[in-house]
């Protein structure tokens, strides 16, 4: 008889902590589900900073082969435009018209920037 009172404490016992059991299981799972959520953000966060700082990366490349390109560009334009212009004062001067002798236009195209 005194076996099974013991028994039926025991169950008693048992019955009464397993809820705070499980809750105990529960909690601890659901803690390393957040810290394991946690480190997951944390290197997320991390790679998008990292893919992030390598588009401004790769956008400033970009943005410093366009500018050099432009400049490129703008001074062959120039570069044409003032050659275009010294054959029209050379055409002018060997045709009269222009007024200036062809002396005055070598002496004018010696203080030109040679490009």
């Amino acid at each position: 008889w005194a076996k099974r009172a013991r028994e039926r404490i025991y169950k008693r016992a048992v019955d009464a902590i397993k809820p705070f059991l499980m809750d105990v299981i529960t909690n601890t799972r659901m803690r390393t589900a957040m810290t394991t959520l946690r480190r997951r953000v944390i290197y997320l966060q991390r790679f998008v900073k990292e893919h992030l700082a390598r588009q401004r990366r790769i956008r400033a490349q970009h943005n410093a082969h366009f500018e050099k390109m432009e400049r490129v560009v703008v001074m062959r334009i120039i570069r044409e435009n003032i050659k275009a212009a010294q054959k029209r004062k050379l055409a002018e001067a060997e045709s009269g018209s222009g007024g200036k002798s062809k002396k005055q236009l070598d002496k004018e195209r010696q203080n030109d920037v040679v490009w």
